[in-house]
């Protein structure tokens, strides 16, 4: 439909320039704008939602190239204006909040405003802390607030570009289709992948070991965020399209000229495509966002009655849903849904929650800093696992934790202002371009509600869709305003100056978005540097490793090198400078006493290891919450360099990585030597409970320095396995023992955690709960109790679980020949030939077993495995 012509006369107090904003052609620039943004969108899922830095830094670049390219359009374009909006106002608030954590400030100011940042510096760093290299920033790692302030532009330049280039009705639906394409294209390759079993994302690139149903995302809920948020595009296109139609009378409900036309029919066929993916990804708190969001902006359309009699359409997406539902896997989706009556799942979560708010209560008005949940959660957290998240399962808390009440403030008032928006285009919009709100609406209520359980707007590919979505809802009700002449759209941000303070003004401007995108730009790319460097520092460890860390001097060299340059390439970044410092500390801690296992240490490394635990030292300023630092540190000031100050090192490394069984064990250990034993039993449970191969050196110490046994006989628990580790280490420690009294009272100890041990072992096997290997364990107890019919009925269930264990049908061969069953003895050694032909023992005992000489033709039938 031709767009009307308006005299520029007949906008009143309207300067020309904001005239010619509404009334141009459309000119290359706006293809050039769309056609970024389209690329940026394909990009974000087809780099796993850019998770990586090689990736964050095309995203940062192409935002950049986003920004250049409105600054010299300002300069050529006299028609064009950047768009003002009050939204901007809480955005730039959240900016300068950002800005302010990373601030150095005067100690007594930090100490008045967030006494608990300058108390926790104190305790961690003790007489570092009055160092002037010491942080005096509202954030405990500026490094990880600086990164989060990257993304925050680029937030922002992705949001104003959307608000400002989209300008007339056709460029706004054009932008809607090109966020909803994408959509469909993301869940086409999801339901693609379900369809062909393929365990790998986009067929070849992550082996997630299960068939993936989050599409080209790592994280299911992630992949259901992306889809909300451009399902509610083709929701806009499809309510936009209905409302021209009932103005223009297009027929009736009855007529399917539409549907044949396929007026009606693509959009539906992408909605229902993308609702699909969502149910099939198994993602349960995306479906019930969507649903929640689905339900609340279907009462709003029926209360507004925008639909008329058009509105059967969309009611059909539902009825199609639920029809591709019951014809393919509905059932699957069903027993998902339903695990949300899962307790445990739920109360790990809130109680993740509950942790993260503590954290908050600490830092309630500035919080921690942005970025820094990794660092600082494991404070509060009460836990036991060795995996640290890097984000709360709560963008919300989160936001809360890192941001501070002030912060939370200036982000919460920035989403509102995108709902009232959208709410005044719900409730009082008389364009057909803004229904679109509703559907916009839908993926942002969504991904409003998902954040309560979910970290999706720490991603790029999830906050960059965002930004693209909210700032189309602008757009829209610019474009509105300007066509009902509510208000008069404004082009500019200031008020207004003579021509040459104006030129002056953009001229400054331009020069502080240029410094702006250089900065931001040169972060992201020295953090890919940064990145892939240790890549390949971590690929070179990964080998040494498995020579137990007795790599050659060429391998160090290599892996230093590689450490180095990443640290050089992020100086701030701690975790690089730790691995660079531990591989050091590797290389020259090789060489250990062939009978003790100590490293031995010559004397000039000394000062090699002084030199690293200075740098320690000096990562511990930059970042006081990083527990790993003061765990290698304190390692090297106590038990190589014999400081004190090591012992305080150590305590500190296990408050602050409480999910580190190292430095857990190292903590309890000293404990037991400083005569700390509640400290110390406490320290040394958790090392266990984190990692179960620690259980024989803390019942050693328990037994031996702590002489405590009934220590190790409550951490064996009921676990039969470490009730038998127990007793033989018991065992062990009384074959050096002299004392009579002490070998009677511990030998009764070990006939009892023997005793116990096989009960339990019994039980289990009984109860149905036992593996296959505890079920041959017991069959060799009961050889030991000379009952070898029970043993070779344990050992034939058990290789009734794991058929090709050659071991246990060796000896089962073997206990079938002390009961005299001979046949059944051979016939066990044939299958041992076959499953390993060159086993010596299967053959010796067919030879020793055979009557007559061997018949080449009955050893060669088949035989029968029944």
């Amino acid at each position: 439909m031709p767009r009307p012509h308006i005299p520029v006369a007949g906008l009143p107090k309207m300067r020309p320039a904001v005239a010619l904003e509404w009334h141009a052609q459309e000119s290359r620039w706006d293809w050039f704008f769309l056609v970024v943004l389209a690329c940026l969108l394909l990009f974000l899922p087809f780099s796993l939602g850019a998770v990586e830095p090689w990736s964050e830094l095309v995203v940062v670049s192409t935002a950049c190239l986003l920004v250049i390219g409105l600054l010299v359009r300002t300069w050529l374009d006299r028609s064009f204006r950047v768009a003002w909006s009050w939204t901007y106002l809480p955005l730039a608030c959240v900016l300068a909040l950002i800005i302010f954590q990373l601030m150095r400030l005067p100690s007594g100011l930090l100490e008045a405003i967030s006494p608990r940042t300058t108390q926790l510096r104190g305790e961690l760093l003790g007489p570092l802390a009055s160092s002037p290299q010491a942080g005096s920033n509202l954030s405990l790692y500026a490094y990880e607030t600086a990164h989060d302030l990257r993304m925050a532009l680029v937030f922002t330049a992705l949001f104003v570009t959307t608000v400002s280039v989209f300008r007339s009705s056709e460029q706004i639906r054009r932008a809607l289709l090109v966020v909803f394409l994408v959509g469909c294209a993301e869940a086409s390759i999801a339901l693609l992948q379900i369809l062909s079993l393929s365990t790998s994302i986009h067929w070849g690139w992550v082996n997630r070991g299960s068939v993936v149903t989050s599409g080209s995302f790592l994280n299911h809920s992630h992949f259901c965020q992306f889809v909300n948020l451009t399902l509610g595009a083709g929701v806009a296109l499809l309510l936009v399209q209905m409302k021209q139609d009932n103005r223009r009378g297009r027929g009736h409900a009855s007529r399917l000229v539409d549907l044949k036309g396929s007026r009606y029919l693509r959009p539906i066929t992408g909605i229902v495509l993308c609702a699909v993916a969502v149910f099939t990804s198994m993602g349960r708190n995306g479906v019930l966002s969507l649903l929640l969001a689905s339900g609340v902006v279907g009462v709003l359309l029926f209360r507004r009655g925008v639909l008329s009699v058009r509105g059967w359409a969309l009611g059909m997406v539902p009825w199609c849903v639920a029809l591709v539902l019951f014809l393919t896997c509905f059932d699957t989706v069903y027993d998902r849904l339903a695990t949300f009556e899962d307790r445990q799942h739920l109360d790990t979560r809130l109680e993740m929650t509950s942790s993260t708010l503590r954290a908050w209560w600490d830092f309630p008005l500035w919080g921690t800093g942005l970025g820094t949940h990794e660092y600082v959660f494991p404070l509060y957290d009460v836990n036991t696992t060795t995996s640290m998240a890097e984000h709360a399962d709560n963008d919300w808390a989160q936001l809360l934790e890192e941001f501070g009440v002030v912060g939370g403030v200036a982000v919460l008032a920035f989403v509102l202002s995108i709902f009232y928006v959208a709410g005044r285009l719900m409730i009082s919009g008389k364009t057909a371009l803004s229904t679109a709100a509703f559907g916009l609406c839908i993926g942002l209520l969504a991904t409003a509600w998902h954040s309560l359980s979910d970290f999706g707007q720490h991603l790029p590919g999830i906050f960059s869709v965002t930004a693209v979505v909210a700032g189309l809802v602008v757009a829209i009700a610019r474009r509105e305003a300007y066509k009902t002449n509510a208000r008069k759209p404004r082009s500019s941000s200031g008020p207004s100056f003579p021509r040459l303070s104006r030129g002056l003004w953009r001229l400054l401007a331009t020069g502080c978005l240029l410094l702006v995108c250089w900065w931001a730009v040169a972060g992201a790319f020295s953090s890919y540097r940064g990145a892939a460097w240790n890549n390949i520092a971590l690929g070179i460890e990964r080998q040494i490793s498995e020579r137990d860390w007795q790599g050659s001097d060429e391998d160090y060299v290599d892996l230093i090198t590689a450490t180095q340059q990443a640290s050089e390439a992020e100086p701030r970044n701690v975790k690089f400078g730790h691995l660079l410092n531990l591989s050091r500390w590797r290389s020259i801690s090789r060489v250990r006493d062939p009978k003790t296992g100590q490293i031995m240490l010559e004397p000039e490394a000394l000062p090699f290891v002084s030199r690293i635990a200075e740098e320690l030292a000096g990562l511990r300023l930059a970042c006081p919450v990083y527990g790993p630092l003061y765990g290698l540190e304190g390692e090297l000031r106590l038990l190589v360099l014999g400081e004190p100050l090591g012992s305080d090192l150590i305590q500190q490394a296990a408050r602050l990585i409480p999910y580190d069984p190292q430095a857990n064990l190292l903590a309890g250990q000293l404990a037991v030597r400083e005569g700390r034993d509640s400290e110390a039993v406490d320290y040394l449970n958790r090392a266990v409970a984190l990692s179960p191969t620690q259980f024989q050196r803390v019942a050693r110490l328990y037994l031996e320095e702590m002489q405590r046994p009934q220590l190790a006989v409550d951490l064996a628990g009921d676990n039969y396995q470490r009730m038998k580790q127990l007793s033989q280490i018991i065992e062990n420690i009384e074959s050096v023992r002299s004392s009579q009294t002490s070998s009677v009272s511990n030998r009764q100890l070990i006939e009892e955690l023997e005793s116990l041990a096989l009960a339990r072992l019994r039980e289990l096997v009984s109860t149905g709960e036992a593996s296959a290997s505890e079920i041959a364990n017991l069959a060799v107890a009961e050889l030991q109790d000379e009952n070898p019919d029970a043993a070779i009925d344990l050992y034939r269930r058990a290789l009734g679980q794991r058929y090709g264990q050659v071991s246990w049908r060796l000896a089962l061969a073997r206990v079938l020949i002390t009961v005299g069953d001979h046949e059944q003895a051979i016939r066990e050694a044939r299958i041992c030939l076959r499953l390993s032909p060159e086993l010596q023992a299967a053959r010796q005992i067919i030879g020793d077993l055979s009557v007559l000489p061997a018949d080449p033709e009955n050893d060669a039938r088949p035989v029968r495995e029944d």
